[in-house]
């Protein structure tokens, strides 16, 4: 009996982990419209076209990025260099 509820409780396990859940959504949700948001993290910075477009980032990469909701300043390379990569 013992053996059941492990077995019962594995199979649990596996099927809440491997849910919808923990997936990113998909890039086609996110609204076209530019409503840039600036990430400054360390000294870099990155523009994303919009806050959806971040949090798909932050998934992704299991990331906790903050931006605002603002152009970078065009004086400021707008690259996180190896840490980013275009969404």
């Amino acid at each position: 009996m013992m053996d059941l509820k492990i077995l019962v409780f594995i199979f649990g396990f596996f099927a809440f982990v491997t849910s919808d859940s923990w997936r990113c959504p998909d890039p086609s949700r996110c609204p076209s419209a530019y409503m840039p948001v600036c990430v400054d993290y360390k000294g870099f910075r990155k523009q994303f076209h919009n806050q959806c477009a971040l949090d798909l980032y932050n998934c992704k990469n299991k990331l906790n990025l903050r931006g605002s909701r603002t152009l970078c300043p065009q004086n400021v390379e707008n690259t996180f260099g190896f840490f980013f990569e275009n969404i």
